[in-house]
C-alpha cells in the first residue's frame, strides 16, 4: 500500500512539472510584451528554464521506476527466483553467520564466490535461503540451484536458461549462455549451489571471465577445499538458548528444563531438533515422553520424524553417502569414525590412538604407523565433514556417533567397545595419588572413561571397564571430589565381586580404594569396616608380610584413628611401617607414608617429641624423591607444623605452614581438602 501511494505521488508530481514545462514553452513564443511579476524572467529566458527544469522531470521518472523497497517491505521473489524454496518461518539466531556472509559480498565490486562449510543438519541450506529473502531487494535474480548431485547441474541450468528466455540452446553451451544472459539482463544476480561436494564437482559451473560480473554465487558444503575460491563460513550448532527457542516454538506444551535436555542429547543440531519437533508434533508424544525415549533409545529415535521441507531425510541417514564414500576411498577412516563413535561426544586425542596400534584393528593399526597414511586417515574424514580436528583432537558430533553406531551390528559394536576400553586402560597413567602431572590427561580422557564405562559388554572386556572404574575413582579422590569418586568405586567394587567373586584380591583392592574415599567423607566407622574385610581378603590369599596387606593396614589405622581410637589404631600402624620397610627400603615413599601416619598416632597417644622425629623422616624421603615442591611434602610440612605447635614451637611452625599453604594450593588447587587442612593449620598456629 505504501508502495502504491508513492507511485501515484510521483505520477502526478511528474505530470505537474510536464505540464508546467509545456505551458511555459508555448507563452514563451507567444506575441505578448511582458508577463506578471517574476514569471516575465520565463518570457525573457525560456530555454535556459526549460533545460532546469528537464533534470527535475528525468529524477521524478527514477524515483518513479524505484520505489520497490520501502523500510518494512519485500518485493515478491517469484518474478526473478529460480526454484528459491520457502522461507523458513522458524528461522533462529545465524545473525553473525548472516553478517559475515554480506560482509564478504559487499567488500569487493568483482565476482564474489563464498562458501558455507559445516556439518550435516547444521542448518547451511535454511542460512542461504534466509539470505536470499533477506536481501531480494539487492538482486535482480535468484537462483537455488541443488549440487549435491554434479550430474544433474547442466540439466539445472537448460530450465534456468528456458526462464531466462533463451532459445534452443544445447546443453554444452547452457552454462555460458546463462551466465551471459543473467550478466546481461539481470545483473546484480544471487546463485546458491546448495550442498556442493568437492570444489572440482562445481569447476564446470562456476562463473567466469566478464560473465561474473556483478553475480554472487553462494555455496553450502560439508567438504572442505574451498578457501581457493573465496572466503569460507564455517557454521556450528545453534547456540543452546537458540535451540531451546526453536523447540519451544515448535512445541509449545514443552517446559523449559525437558527442551534443554532435548537440546543437549541432540547437540544443538539444527536438523535434529526439527526432527524432534516434527515427531512430537505428529504423533501427539508428550515431551517429557520423548525426553525419555530420546535418553534411552537415541540410536533407533534419529529415523523417526521427518522434516516437511526436507521429505525423505532424518538424522538417521544424513551422513550416509558420505560414509559410503569414505568406505569406498579409505577404509581406515571408517575404521577411526566407528572407534571415535563410542567415545563421548568430547575431544578425542589422537595420540591415544596412534600410541598403542596394536589395539587398533588391522587397517586402522597400518594407517598409524605411517605418519603420511595416518594423516591422510584423519583428513578424509574431515574433508567430508564426519569431523573436525582440533588442537591434535578429534571432535565428532554425538549424533554423527549415534548414527555411525546404528550401522554397525550388535557384534561389531561390542567389538569396538572393547577396543575403545583397551585404549583408554593402556593409555592413562596409574601413578595417580603421587604425580599430580598426570591428572592433565586424566582431564582429558575422563569423560571418554565415563562413557565406554557406562556399557556393559560380554567376556574378558569387563574386566578393562572393572579397572578403569577403579582408577577413575581413584583419580576423583587424588584431585579432591570426594562426593563423585565414591560411586564410582562403588560401582567398582560391585563389579569386580560379580567378575571374581567376593574373596579375591582385586575386591580387596576396590575395599581399600572406596575405604580411602569414604574416610575422607568422614565416615571413618564405614571407611575401618571396608579396610578390615580387605585385610581379611589380602592375609587370607598372601603372605602377612606382603604389600597389600601393608596398604589395608593402614587404612585400617587411619580410619582407627579418626573414629578416635589410636590406641587400636598403633599397632596396625607399626606393622605397616616394619612391611614397607622390609619390602621397599628405608628411603621409598610408601616407607614414608607409613611415617607420617605413625607420626599422627603417636601425636594423639601423647608421644609428640617421637612423633616429630617420624615426621621429619617422612618429610626428608619425600624431598629426595620428589623435591621441595610435591604435594607429600605440603602434607609433611602440616604434619611437622601441628606436632610442633602442641609443643609450644609456634614461631618455628608457622612458616612451615606457610610453605605448606603455598605448596599445596599451587599444586592441588586452593579447594583441594589438603589445602583447606593446611589452611586450618596456619590459621591456628596465628591464633596462639
Amino acid at each position: 500500500m505504501v508502495r502504491k501511494r508513492l507511485r501515484v505521488v510521483t505520477s502526478i508530481g511528474a505530470g505537474v512539472v510536464l505540464f508546467f514545462v509545456g505551458d511555459l514553452a508555448f507563452n514563451a513564443a507567444s506575441d505578448q510584451g511582458r508577463w506578471p511579476g517574476p514569471l516575465d524572467l520565463v518570457r525573457t529566458n525560456p530555454w535556459t528554464v526549460l533545460l532546469l527544469l528537464i533534470p527535475l522531470v528525468i529524477i521524478a521518472i527514477r524515483v518513479q521506476n524505484n520505489t520497490s523497497t520501502v523500510p518494512g517491505e519485500r518485493k515478491s521473489p517469484c518474478p526473478t527466483a529460480f526454484r528459491l524454496p520457502p522461507r523458513n518461518p522458524n528461522f533462529t539466531g545465524r545473525q553473525d553467520v548472516l553478517s559475515l556472509i554480506d560482509k564478504a559480498f559487499t567488500s569487493s565490486r568483482s565476482a564474489r564466490v563464498q562458501a558455507i562449510r559445516g556439518l550435516g543438519g547444521v542448518g547451511k541450506t535454511q542460512i542461504a535461503i534466509e539470505y536470499a529473502y533477506r536481501h531480494l531487494d539487492r538482486f535482480r535474480m535468484v537462483v537455488f540451484l541443488d549440487a549435491e548431485h554434479p550430474e544433474s547441474l547442466v540439466p539445472q541450468f537448460l530450465s534456468l536458461a528456458v526462464q531466462l528466455g533463451i532459445d534452443d540452446i544445447t546443453p554444452d553451451r547452457a552454462v555460458e549462455a546463462t551466465f551471459q544472459r543473467l550478466h546481461d539482463r539481470h545483473r546484480p544476480w544471487l546463485m546458491i549451489c546448495d550442498n556442493a561436494g568437492r570444489p572440482s564437482d562445481l569447476r564446470s559451473v562456476l562463473p567466469a571471465g566478464t560473465t561474473a560480473a556483478n553475480g554472487c554465487v553462494l555455496v553450502t558444503t560439508r567438504t572442505g577445499g574451498w578457501t581457493t575460491h573465496g572466503p569460507v563460513v564455517d557454521v556450528d550448532v545453534l547456540d543452546r538458548r537458540e535451540s531451546v527457542r526453536l523447540l519451544t516454538t515448535r512445541v509449545p506444551d514443552v517446559v523449559h528444563v525437558d527442551a534443554q535436555r532435548i537440546a543437549e542429547l541432540l547437540g544443538d543440531l539444527p536438523l535434529a531438533l526439527e526432527q524432534a519437533a516434527a515427531y512430537m508434533d505428529f504423533t501427539g508424544t508428550p515431551p517429557a515422553h520423548y525426553l525419555q525415549l530420546l535418553s534411552n533409545r537415541i540410536e533407533d529415535m534419529l529415523g523417526e520424524g521427518e522434516v516437511s521441507d526436507r521429505p525423505g531425510v532424518a538424522i538417521a541417514t544424513l551422513w550416509t553417502m558420505q560414509l559410503l564414500t569414505l568406505a569406498d576411498q579409505r577404509n581406515a577412516a571408517v575404521e577411526l569414525l566407528q572407534l571415535c563413535s563410542v567415545f563421548a561426544a568430547e575431544p578425542i586425542p589422537l595420540d591415544m590412538i596412534s600410541r598403542h596400534p596394536h589395539l587398533l584393528d588391522h587397517r586402522l593399526r597400518t594407517a598409524v604407523q605411517d605418519p603420511l597414511e595416518w594423516n591422510q586417515t584423519i583428513g578424509a574424514a574431515v574433508g567430508l565433514g564426519l569431523a573436525r580436528r582440533s588442537d591434535g583432537q578429534l571432535v565428532m558430533h554425538r549424533l554423527v556417533q549415534a548414527a555411525i553406531r546404528r550401522e554397525m551390528s550388535g557384534e561389531a559394536r561390542d567389538q569396538v567397545h572393547s577396543r575403545a576400553l583397551k585404549l583408554l586402560v593402556a593409555d592413562l597413567p596409574k601413578s595417580i595419588e603421587l604425580d599430580p602431572g598426570s591428572w592433565a590427561r586424566w582431564s582429558r580422557l575422563f569423560a571418554h572413561v565415563l562413557t565406554v564405562t557406562d556399557i556393559r559388554l560380554p567376556g574378558a572386556a569387563n574386566g578393562d571397564a572393572h579397572e578403569l572404574l577403579s582408577l577413575a575413582a581413584r583419580y576423583l579422590r587424588a584431585v579432591g571430589d570426594q562426593a563423585a569418586a565414591g560411586p564410582l568405586a562403588e560401582r567398582a567394587l560391585a563389579l569386580g565381586e560379580q567378575l571374581y567373586g567376593p574373596d579375591h584380591s582385586r575386591v580387596g583392592d576396590d575395599l581399600v580404594v572406596l575405604a580411602r574415599i569414604v574416610r575422607n567423607l568422614n565416615e571413618p566407622a564405614t571407611a575401618a569396616r571396608l579396610a578390615g574385610r580387605a585385610l581379611a581378603i589380602y592375609e587370607a590369599v598372601y603372605a602377612p608380610d606382603h604389600r597389600s596387606v601393608a596398604a589395608a593396614l593402614t587404612m585400617l589405622a587411619r580410619s582407627l584413628r579418626d573414629h578416635g581410637d589410636a590406641e587400636a589404631a598403633l599397632p596396625h600402624a607399626q606393622r605397616t611401617l616394619a612391611i614397607n620397610e622390609a619390602s621397599y627400603g628405608s628411603s621409598h615413599p610408601e616407607t614414608a607414608a607409613s611415617l607420617n601416619t605413625m607420626s599422627w598416632i603417636l601425636h594423639d597417644v601423647g608421644e609428640t617429641a617421637i612423633a616429630l622425629v617420624y615426621a621429619r623422616r617422612a618429610l626428608a624421603i619425600h624431598e629426595a624423591t620428589f623435591g621441595a615442591n610435591h604435594p607429600e611434602v605440603g602434607v609433611d610440612l602440616v604434619t611437622i607444623a601441628w606436632i610442633m605447635r602442641d609443643l609450644g614451637q609456634v614461631a618455628t611452625a608457622r612458616p612451615l605452614a606457610e610453605r605448606a599453604v603455598a605448596i599445596l594450593e599451587a599444586r592441588l588447587g586452593a579447594e583441594h581438602r589438603r589445602s583447606r587442612l593446611a589452611r586450618t593449620t596456619l590459621h591456628s598456629l596465628r591464633n596462639v
